[in-house]
């Protein structure tokens, strides 16, 4: 069916009362696309996906799935059962499995002819074994016991376990709202490697420019209809790029060279016009009046091309004092939750600020980046060592709960809440209305509540707040969440071009990559014996992130394999050990035992190939070329199919014995 689309949005409309989101919205999905759709904050993208799930519906328009399509889905922020356990949720990915089993197995007994189709039917789902599938994902989502109730689990957990959910279900269609919010950035890599190897098609709404850059190979944009006017008008509300996200901004460059020299002729033209109507005497002629509608018509166009320019500008100039030599250090700094005596997140850091650099914070969630950037804002007592602070400093922080935000009060009395209409950004009076629209807020904006707003909206707010606040030393706290791409973009170039120093914690590579000029990465590192805790290091490194995996990426994967294969090593032992004799099974085969035994034997022996020629490539040193990521992909592919390669010599063993 390749070519055929698995999923054909058709002339789709939606609307708000009277806001209209899009209409003569179309898109054909075929089998392996992966299409990320971006756009401006409130354009309506998590709309789309809730209208193509039948939770929305349409003012018109058609949204046709191929019949039988396994689709899978990854809300933004999953609803599971917090009663359930994390096994009990990732079986529900695995249903149509345990559901044809049954089936084969009720069949089997009955002697039902239908016995061997429910047996092609689980092959087709991943076959028998299935419960090493979920022990891998279990291992690779790096999952709490199964045996934990998803009430206990944090934010991220929640997502990691829908995200093992969604992969054990085999959908042919994957749709994500958001996915890599809230994950840190191995399970965001890891998510980055299943999209690029699943045979899936998958429909992403991100914001997260790395992995619109690594996983898709279509960008689809998403416009409000106040940006369809011009050229743009006949491509209708979504418009599709080819390629990775560095392909869509070079095609999006040259449209926007396109527009302006478009732009530039279309104003030459009216000011011609205009300079005729001024001429012209009062009394109109039809043919006259058909040029003044042209003049009003142009105008009109050479408004839109200007607006579509219309972004957010943040201007971080606080009128601070200029930083001494001395910004912020911690010495010997020990630190950690709760009261001294407890586990700590950090031990004998030494760390110090250096005027003008821009320090990214990365790392596990939970692992204790907030309380490093609450240490040096002395926000957080350290149990141990001191912080020493510049005579000149002045640090803010920006919270990632966004805790500043009242949702009762209006946009106006957030940024103004003493009911004046003038603000002093960097000490200069302005009005309220002008500064907000830095943010891309409209006048009509000023009387809403923020509870009305989205959340790339309260972000935007939220930042406007912040920068009120005379800081020569800004701590940011994961800043990026839910802004959109062009405000992203935005944001980098003001912190690329503040005077002060910048602490940012984030797990947006694109932004590191961008803005960071030294990286501190809390680091699990495997245990020093099999079956240990997981260390903890605190890595220090100049640049960003893509210059932390190149030079430091090797050796931490060298350390996890060898890991990996000391706790294979010591589990084959234990299971080796624990070995007890069971009751011999009944000989004898039903006849689709006997087909599944040839087919094991023929699988057995082209797994046993391939993991083969896996580790001749790996022996390969051009393999871990760069920054060493074909190496882990293929070491990953080989211990999937070592692992399949052993459940299917289990299964044969048992086939074999009772034949």
């Amino acid at each position: 069916m390749s070519g055929v689309p698995i999923m054909t949005l058709s002339d789709l409309a939606f609307a708000y009362g009277e806001r209209v989101l899009f209409e003569g919205l179309s898109l054909a999905v075929e089998p392996g696309d992966k299409i990320g759709l971006i756009g401006d904050n409130g354009v309506g993208k998590s709309t789309l996906l809730k209208i193509i799930l039948g939770q929305e519906r349409a003012l018109r328009g058609e949204v046709a799935i191929r019949s039988g399509a396994r689709v899978g889905v990854l809300e933004q922020v999953p609803v599971l059962d917090p009663a359930r356990t994390i096994q009990d949720v990732l079986e529900e990915g695995l249903r149509p499995l345990t559901e044809a089993i049954a089936a084969w197995e009720a069949a089997v007994a009955a002697l039902d002819a239908r016995a061997d189709h429910f047996l092609a039917r689980i092959e087709e789902l991943g076959g028998f074994d299935y419960a090493h599938r979920i022990d891998e994902i279990h291992d690779a989502l790096e999952l709490p016991a199964l045996e934990r109730r998803i009430g206990t689990l944090s934010g991220g957990q929640m997502k990691r376990v829908a995200i093992g959910r969604l992969v054990l279900s085999a959908p042919e269609i994957a749709l994500f709202d958001e996915p890599t919010n809230h994950l840190d950035i191995e399970t965001v890599e890891w998510l980055e490697d299943w999209i690029g190897d699943t045979a899936a098609a998958c429909l992403v709404v991100t914001h997260d420019r790395a992995f619109l850059d690594s996983a898709m190979t279509k960008i689809a944009e998403l416009r409000s209809p106040r940006r369809m006017s011009g050229p743009d008008a006949a491509r209708g509300p979504l418009a599709v790029y080819p390629g990775r996200y560095e392909d869509y901004l070079a095609a999006r460059a040259l449209e926007e060279e396109q527009r302006e020299a478009l732009g530039q002729a279309r104003a030459q033209q009216l000011k011609g016009e205009l300079e005729w109507a001024r001429r012209s005497p009062p009394a109109r002629t039809t043919k006259s009046q058909a040029r003044l509608q042209r003049v009003a018509a142009l105008a009109s166009e050479v408004r839109d091309l200007k607006s579509q320019d219309t972004r957010a500008s943040f201007d971080f100039a606080q009128g601070a004092p200029r930083l001494t030599k001395t910004v912020v250090a911690l010495e010997q700094a020990t630190f950690g939750y709760g009261a001294p005596g407890g586990t700590p997140v950090v031990t004998g850091l030494d760390l110090a600020l250096v005027r003008g650099e821009r320090l990214g914070v990365i790392g596990h969630n939970g692992s204790g980046k907030t309380s490093l950037l609450k240490a040096l804002a002395g926000e957080l007592a350290l149990w141990e060592g001191r912080r020493v602070v510049g005579t000149e400093t002045r640090m803010a922080i920006f919270d990632q709960h966004r805790a500043a935000l009242d949702p009762n009060r209006t946009i106006q009395e957030t940024i103004a809440p003493d009911g004046n209409d003038t603000v002093y950004p960097g000490g200069k009076p302005t009005h309220v209305a002008a500064y907000l629209a830095r943010f891309a807020f409209s006048s009509r904006h000023l009387p809403m509540n923020v509870s009305a707003l989205s959340g790339g909206e309260r972000n935007r707010l939220a930042l406007a707040r912040f920068l009120l606040e005379p800081a020569n030393v800004l701590g940011l706290d994961e800043p990026t969440n839910d802004l959109d791409l062009a405000t992203l973009a935005v944001l980098e170039e003001a912190l690329i071009g503040f005077s002060g120093t910048v602490v940012v914690v984030s797990h947006d590579r694109w932004f590191l990559d961008r803005v960071a000029t030294r990286l501190v990465v809390f680091e699990e590192l495997p245990p020093e014996v099999p079956g240990g805790a997981p260390r903890k290091n605190l890595f220090v490194q100049p640049g960003g992130w893509t210059s932390y995996r190149r030079l430091r990426g090797p050796e931490l994967e060298a350390l996890r394999t060898a890991h990996n294969e000391a706790e294979k090593a010591r589990l084959k032992a234990a299971q080796a050990a624990q070995r007890i004799d069971k009751p011999r099974p009944a000989a004898g085969l039903s006849g689709a035992e006997k087909k599944e035994l040839a087919r094991l034997e023929a699988r057995i022996a082209e797994l046993e190939s391939d993991v083969q020629a896996l580790v001749d490539r790996l022996a390969d040193p051009a393999i871990w070329a760069g920054d060493g990521r074909d190496g882990r992909a293929l070491t990953a592919d080989k211990d999937a199919r070592e692992r399949e390669l052993e459940a299917a010599m289990e299964r044969w063993a048992v086939l074999a014995e009772r034949a």
